[in-house]
């Protein structure tokens, strides 16, 4: 019964709940024909910001996706060129091997070198047109990636230069090393064409040199000499070796501090043959032959000290050389060798000028070259220090042998474990500028780090080229980086190879610069196996990330459905209900009349 005519509450109540329910209706209407559960900020803010966030991530590993796999196209890319410049390369070190075989003539030798020459033309042209897309891939970098002098050097001492000089001592003076500590030590020592080597040991008076430090001038042998280590400077880098090994050995089997030098350094350079050094001191001494005999004979019987000048450096190692060719003449080859072993046993320099049975002293020896013209009647008459063989003992002018203009040939074993008579090791990180911070006197200094020579390998310094950053994520500066290097055969050290004349140095070039490529090549697989384990954490990170978006913003259908049934009844009851309320006002009509 209706008891204002004002206020229709029951209308009034049923308008509110058809209100509530026909929005409701509205919502579940929404949420069902667009599947999600947020439609408006007005659904749930929260909500809509959070699942905002994981779309940005879910759609930003979509993009790092193909991200990644256009990343690992370009590494297959990269790599695919690498293996054709490692085909080259192996087909280069195929052609040294057969270069370095004795029944080559030099004219065959040149045939090889050519197709070698243009196998690394084509390395040249990898790395120059590599691209993806239009991405060049390898840098044209300057300079090589290892010290290629270090590794000549090294790798020259360690596989022949030691053995061969210690097996030419051995069968020419006689004298072998004991298993002494031999460091090599590479040094800038003076400039180029000044002091090229030399070693200095342990000297305990009375008793023999047991710890030797040999020291090779970079400065003559280095990257920036002129034409590197190849040709005549190679040539000179193992007479160098060999005339300095001889110092070392007859160190160790005798006290060189008092041997005159002219005996030192005349036996170094007669083992290595000094007919060239002989005819250009002869050229540029002024007064030549006659100045050097006259200097030597005069001022360095007996002297034990170190020349200075130019006269007194003839004289001493040209000198000197003359001498022990003398010697070796005068005693039918054997005089140098008994003399040898006499002072290995403890005898004066006299006493082994006596064991040889021709001159009771040095001073013997002097007087019978200082007779008359003798010592220049030796050079100009039984001396041919301009013919083609170098005059070293074992050669042809000295004994017969083979005609040879290098006594060090190259012939040595091969193998990885330096020379029978000493055991070589290598100081790694001394100043090579500073020749006063590591010397005999601190041969066992812990500060410094030696390597076994045996076990030297060049160290290269990373793959050189420009870093490429792969954005594999869905968030900044999520970055995979990989170096694409550069691979010129300046880069590989390829650039010197000379099957010519030193196919032996190719061969090892070659196995450095495959070193170089395979380290990138595994680079390249690393990170595309890397790439391949991104992908996975990007999908399954994905994956979960939309289960997390999905229930926080898609309908519940179930629940939804159910909540749509409800409205629709609360919707149908409340307009029944209005209208039944609104009947209620004809009970009013019924007071009036």
């Amino acid at each position: 019964m209706i008891s204002s005519l004002q206020t229709n509450s029951n209308v009034l109540f049923s308008q509110n709940a058809l209100s509530n329910a026909s929005r409701g209706l509205s919502e579940s209407f929404a949420r069902l024909s667009s599947g999600l559960r947020i439609n408006t900020a007005a659904d749930d803010a929260a909500g809509l910001q959070l699942s905002n966030r994981i779309t940005a991530k879910i759609d930003g590993f979509a993009v790092a996706t193909r991200n990644v796999n256009d990343g690992a196209a370009m590494l297959r890319t990269a790599e695919g060129a690498l293996q054709e410049i490692t085909n080259s390369i192996q087909r280069v070190r195929e052609l040294s091997i057969q270069a370095a075989n004795g029944v080559y003539s030099r004219e065959d030798r040149q045939s090889l070198q050519e197709e070698a020459s243009q196998l690394l033309k084509e390395v040249d042209r990898i790395n120059e047109t590599t691209r993806f897309g239009d991405t060049k891939l390898f840098d044209n970098g300057s300079g090589y990636l290892f010290d290629v002098s270090e590794r000549n050097i090294l790798q020259g001492l360690r596989k022949s230069y030691l053995q061969e000089s210690t097996i030419i001592l051995g069968d020419q003076l006689g004298l072998f090393g004991g298993g002494e500590l031999l460091t090599v030590d590479l040094e800038h020592v003076d400039g180029q064409n000044g002091t090229l080597a030399f070693v200095e040991y342990q000297n305990v008076p009375g008793d023999p040199a047991k710890e030797l430090r040999l020291v090779v001038d970079m400065d003559d042998f280095g990257n920036g000499f002129d034409n590197g280590l190849t040709g005549d400077n190679l040539i000179r880098l193992d007479e160098t070796i060999l005339h300095e090994m001889t110092h070392g050995v007859m160190a160790v089997n005798m006290d060189l501090s008092t041997k005159s030098t002219w005996f030192v350094e005349g036996s170094a350079e007669v083992v290595r043959g000094a007919d060239t050094r002989l005819a250009n001191d002869i050229e540029n001494i002024p007064g030549g032959l006659s100045a050097i005999r006259d200097e030597l004979l005069n001022n360095w019987q007996g002297n034990t000290g170190q020349p200075s000048t130019d006269l007194e450096v003839a004289a001493v190692y040209s000198g000197g050389y003359v001498v022990m060719r003398y010697i070796h003449e005068r005693t039918n080859g054997t005089g140098i060798e008994t003399m040898m072993q006499s002072l290995k046993e403890g005898a004066t320099l006299d006493e082994a000028i006596a064991e040889t049975g021709r001159w009771a002293s040095e001073a013997g020896l002097f007087t019978e070259l200082g007779a008359g013209n003798t010592f220049n009647d030796v050079v100009n008459d039984e001396m041919n220090i301009y013919n083609e063989d170098n005059g070293a003992l074992g050669g042809f002018d000295a004994d017969g042998g083979d005609v040879r203009q290098n006594t060090m040939r190259g012939l040595g074993t091969g193998s990885s474990s330096g020379s029978e008579g000493f055991l070589e090791r290598f100081i790694e990180n001394d100043d090579d500028f500073d020749g006063t911070d590591y010397d005999v006197t601190n041969f066992h200094d812990p500060q410094f780090s030696y390597v076994r020579l045996e076990s030297y390998q060049t160290e290269i310094n990373g793959a050189g080229g420009r870093t490429v950053s792969f954005q594999a994520g869905a968030d900044a500066f999520q970055l995979i980086e990989a170096t694409l290097g550069t691979f010129s055969t300046e880069n590989l050290g390829l650039d010197e190879v000379d099957l010519v004349d030193n196919a032996q140095f190719a061969i090892i070039a070659a196995d450095d610069a495959l070193r170089v490529v395979d380290k990138q090549r595994s680079l390249f697989g690393a990170v595309i196996n890397r790439f391949e384990s991104t992908l996975n954490s990007m999908a399954i990170s994905r994956e979960n990330l939309s289960d997390s978006r999905s229930r926080q913003r898609d309908t519940d259908f179930a629940f939804e459905t159910a909540e749509l049934v409800k409205k629709q009844i609360q919707v149908q009851a409340s307009t029944s209900m209005l209208g039944q309320a609104n009947q209620q006002w004809q009970s009013v009509l019924s007071l009036l009349g």
